[in-house]
């Protein structure tokens, strides 16, 4: 399907990308269902060749259509959605929020690089998910560990989250002129965040 990118009319790019959403999602989906029960432990893996796909798509595509900004935000948007995805497929569950908070730094500078709307609601959407884990999912499920300050299972992954979304914040000083009044006020409040 995402051939059909290098050689589309303008009258049907919309309907391109979204296919090209659809086709991801349910193509990773039917090979979930067939697949997990003899090889769960090779998800991770799957997800991530799939990131690799889509971002050698997006690599042709910036090659040979350089024009196509749409359709290479879509590869680059769909590829960070599958290593999102790998993470919880395949970490320890006190390490996925961590990776999530990774994912949304490195999305949020792409996003500050290229201008790309559609990766920076993706980047804050995902930051937003990591810091809720670590909130509601992974402190409360380790009671017992928050007793030894620091030199527990939680900590590392918890201190990694906050320093991936102040980096975030951080990264967003040198592009502060091209934002919006909405997204400063979003910034300021996850780097307030991250301090608390």
């Amino acid at each position: 399907n995402f051939a059909g990118h290098f050689s589309q009319r303008a009258e049907n790019r919309r309907e391109n990308i979204g296919l090209t959403l659809l086709n991801a999602a349910f193509w990773f989906g039917a090979f979930y269902v067939l697949m997990a029960d003899d090889y769960r432990e090779w998800m991770g893996a799957a997800a991530v060749a799939m990131a690799g796909v889509y971002v050698t798509a997006g690599r042709l595509l910036l090659a040979f259509r350089p024009g196509v900004i749409p359709e290479l935000v879509t590869a680059l948007a769909i590829s960070v959605g599958f290593v999102a995805l790998a993470i919880p497929l395949q970490a320890d569950s006190q390490w996925i929020a961590l990776g999530w908070a990774a994912t949304a730094a490195a999305m949020w500078w792409f996003h500050l690089r290229i201008e790309s709307r559609v990766l920076g609601v993706q980047a804050a959407v995902i930051a937003v998910s990591s810091a809720m884990r670590v909130v509601f999912i992974d402190l409360p499920s380790y009671p017992s560990e928050l007793l030894l300050p620091i030199a527990n299972r939680i900590a590392l992954p918890s201190i990694g989250v906050v320093v991936c979304l102040a980096a975030a914040c951080w990264a967003t000083r040198a592009y502060r002129h091209r934002l919006n009044s909405a997204t400063k006020h979003l910034v300021s409040a996850v780097g307030l965040g991250t301090i608390v």
